[in-house]
């Protein structure tokens, strides 16, 4: 399904589902290249936009294949319209396209730059949502946090429930491939008991299976070097796509599993916990979640500073960069 933003208003109301959440003290950067969203980034209001802040920023923004931008500034308590217009001089001279600068506040938008008033009235134009850009995002089931701290606080862990499942950092797993089959059949009720949550995070302490499931849920991501040939035959017959899947079963499917592995990862023992965030992470940044992937991961390595895919990831998204060192098989990548 393609969604038309065709205006400032549209712009505005489409940013928040992009993202997940409403920004707030924020700059935001809507990468497009061939009228196609590339990339969307956000970014702290910086308490010092100097020449170190903008080329990072522009470096991040380079890599992620847009040759058009649009920027978009979020705040309430200081103005961004400076640090926004900097910003979109440096983008022109990187060679990049740069709409007019958009800057939000609470309740009204306005150009950081306007030509006349009838453009930008004393104020700016108050915040009118363009209805027919947000049921698009509705119909797909999208809707966005007031925040990003709500964000994060939708992917903290629960309290745990105790499966007397005995010890948890090893055991027969086997049975959890029935129980990752029934959380990708979207088109089935699921539940996460407690003993099928354990069973589900004790898996992925093998390491060959969680990339073999990772693999699965996102084809080219890994490849099969190193895998053992019988984990890749589970992994595809438990939780591979359909032979033909189409547009909006397939954004539906993967809504459904990237909510099924929030509760896996929130309701996951403890010690389990890193393996569950990290599946949760990098399955969410290659689905296009980025501010979701970076939170699961930070709680990954909360539970477990040690487990490297979490890191590695987190590093290559901090870069801007796809995930292609990802693809190197073998290496113990967590």
């Amino acid at each position: 399904m393609t969604i038309v933003v065709r205006s400032p208003e549209s712009l505005i109301t489409a940013v928040p589902y992009l993202l997940g959440f409403r920004p707030q003290e924020s700059l935001v950067a809507v990468g497009v290249r061939d009228r196609a969203v590339m990339q969307v980034v956000r970014f702290d209001l910086p308490t010092d936009a100097g020449p170190d802040w903008l080329a990072d920023v522009i470096t991040l923004l380079r890599r992620g294949g847009a040759g058009e931008f649009h920027l978009l500034g979020y705040a309430d308590r200081a103005p961004c319209g400076p640090v926004l217009a900097v910003l979109g001089r440096r983008l022109r001279r990187a060679g990049f396209v740069v709409s007019p600068v958009i800057v939000v506040t609470e309740d009204h938008w306005s150009h950081a730059r306007c030509p006349s008033r009838r453009c930008c009235p004393p104020g700016g134009r108050p915040l009118a949502p363009d209805d027919s850009v947000a049921a698009e995002f509705v119909g797909r089931g999208s809707a966005p946090l007031p925040s990003r701290d709500a964000l994060a606080a939708s992917v903290a862990p629960v309290p745990r429930v105790s499966t007397g499942s005995g010890d948890l950092s090893s055991g027969d797993w086997s049975p959890a491939i029935e129980d990752w089959r029934d959380l990708a059949d979207v088109d089935a009720s699921w539940t996460p008991e407690p003993a099928r949550v354990h069973r589900l995070a004790l898996s992925l302490t093998d390491r060959a299976w969680r990339d073999a499931l990772l693999r699965t849920f996102v084809p080219g991501l890994l490849g099969v070097d190193g895998l053992p040939p019988e984990y890749v035959s589970w992994a595809e017959a438990a939780v591979g796509p359909p032979r033909a899947p189409f547009g909006d079963w397939l954004a539906r499917r993967e809504r459904v599993v990237i909510d099924r592995l929030i509760l896996v990862a929130r309701r996951s023992p403890a010690p389990l916990a890193a393996g569950t965030y990290t599946t949760l992470g990098v399955v969410a940044a290659m689905w296009g979640h980025g501010a979701l992937a970076n939170l699961a991961l930070e709680q990954a390595l909360r539970t477990d500073p040690d487990y490297v895919l979490a890191r590695l990831t987190l590093q290559v998204l901090g870069l801007g960069m796809p995930l292609a060192p990802l693809s190197s098989p073998g290496a113990d990548v967590g």
